[in-house]
């Protein structure tokens, strides 16, 4: 019986190790209103805003582009310059982080996602 137990346990650390040495990194980096600001200051950073039309009313960081997380999303990023640097927002970092995601799947190379959103910049 305790032979079971440890081949079980044995292949269960196989397993797990695998998936951690296995693990695609997310594409992108989340980084901080400070160093959006920086990247900002050095003018060497694009913005995108995937929040809606009525939330934008709140105001916006800079000028960004307006590419709402919806349906054609995909289709309007790939038309984008996929080597230039991108932060991405939304209003709390939930939406911009999939849209981060997305887009460095599409094959963007320098993709970052305003940690908190539009709300912890404004702070």
């Amino acid at each position: 019986m305790n032979t079971f137990i440890y081949v079980i346990l044995a292949a269960i650390g196989v397993y797990l190790l695998f998936r951690l040495f296995n693990a695609k990194p997310s594409g992108y980096k989340n980084i901080s209103s400070d160093e959006l600001n920086a990247l900002i200051k050095e003018k060497k950073v694009n913005l995108i805003d995937v929040r809606s039309k009525a939330e934008m009313k709140s105001g916006v960081i800079g000028k960004p582009s307006w590419l709402e997380l919806n349906g054609s999303f995909k289709e309007k990023a790939s038309k984008l310059d996929k080597d230039k640097t991108y932060v991405v927002y939304c209003r709390s970092g939930r939406r911009s982080a999939i849209a981060s995601k997305m887009l460095a799947g599409l094959g963007f190379a320098n993709v970052f996602n305003l940690s908190g959103g539009f709300m912890s910049y404004r702070k």
